[in-house]
């Protein structure tokens, strides 16, 4: 849906501009349809469950730690369909403050595990998910949990960037 939206935007833009490149066009709309989707319907879902505030907490939680951590990357439409309904659906679950302790230790050790990082930037992924041993977000802590499979490799499969 977003690579077909952004197909007509470039073509269209191409016909005004004919020198323009419209698979380049294509693929930074593609991005853009993608970032803003994530943001606005979020930010409306989560507005509409009264659940706001934990819904961004979730979105940007998610987007630092992976700005840090790396990981696969889902095709465009999907990523925004999988986007959204993790940030709107995990402010409304429940976890207790043990169950939080526990996934945030097992998010830890898969970071150390798992990530390909440098140290510095590593220990900044690291820094982010213990904050959240203080913080106590049952939101944080599933988003990054999320977030921390991303960056385990699989032998077999496609990978996405």
């Amino acid at each position: 849906m977003i690579e077909y939206t952004a197909r007509k935007i470039s073509m269209k833009l191409n016909s005004i501009v004919p020198e323009s490149n419209v698979n380049i066009m294509t693929y930074e709309i593609a991005r853009k349809l993608n970032f803003y989707s994530i943001i606005i319907l979020t930010a409306g879902i989560g507005a509409l469950t009264n659940h706001f505030w934990e819904s961004c907490l979730g979105m940007v939680g998610f987007a630092a730690l992976r700005k840090f951590s790396g990981g696969r990357h889902l095709p465009l439409t999907p990523c925004t369909i999988v986007s959204v309904s993790l940030f709107t659906i995990t402010p409304i679950l429940s976890i207790s403050t043990v169950n939080m302790v526990l996934l945030t230790w097992l998010t830890v050790t898969l970071l150390l595990l798992y990530s390909k990082k440098e140290m510095p930037i590593k220990l900044a992924s690291l820094a982010l998910v213990v904050a959240n041993l203080f913080i106590q977000s049952p939101v944080l802590t599933i988003v990054f949990i999320v977030q921390t499979a991303l960056i385990i490799e699989r032998k077999e499969g496609p990978k996405y960037d």
